[in-house]
């Protein structure tokens, strides 16, 4: 019995793996994005929207090298496809960092609701969408 439930772990891990890497570095990639936000709004008194350009800039530049990597486990490493890779990344996290500006805008700046609240649950919106985004657009397996 435990030989069975063994393989059945591995079998599902194998199945899931690339959806628990990513849910394992995007928390990663949030903790940083908030902890950089925090940094900068209340240690440098940077104002909402200087912070989030920072803990951005921060996070994506981390999420693109665990991604290619480890999640999507990218082999390409030539000049025109990794340009293309980091293109489309970039493109993608501007969308979805642009989502991610205007519910900070709206909801801290001009609702007064609280800063790392709406932080945390932006991020939520913009991981799942992330990983949409990584999955079926820039680290998809290409076919020659």
């Amino acid at each position: 019995m435990r030989k069975f439930y063994d393989q059945y772990i591995e079998k599902m891990f194998q199945k899931y793996r690339s959806f628990l890497l990513y849910v394992f570095f995007g928390g990663c990639t949030t903790a940083i994005n908030v902890i950089t936000y925090a940094g900068c709004s209340r240690l440098l008194h940077l104002e909402t929207v200087p912070s989030n350009v920072a803990a951005w800039v921060t996070a994506v530049t981390w999420a693109y090298v665990t991604n290619k990597i480890w999640v999507f486990e990218s082999k390409s490493w030539g000049l025109k496809e990794l340009f293309r890779e980091m293109v489309s990344f970039v493109v993608c996290r501007v969308a979805t960092g642009t989502l991610d500006m205007a519910v900070m805008y709206v909801t801290v700046d001009a609702l007064g609701w609280p800063d790392i609240l709406m932080k945390m649950a932006s991020n939520g919106l913009v991981i799942v969408l992330n990983f949409v985004f990584s999955k079926l657009v820039i680290f998809r397996k290409r076919t020659s």
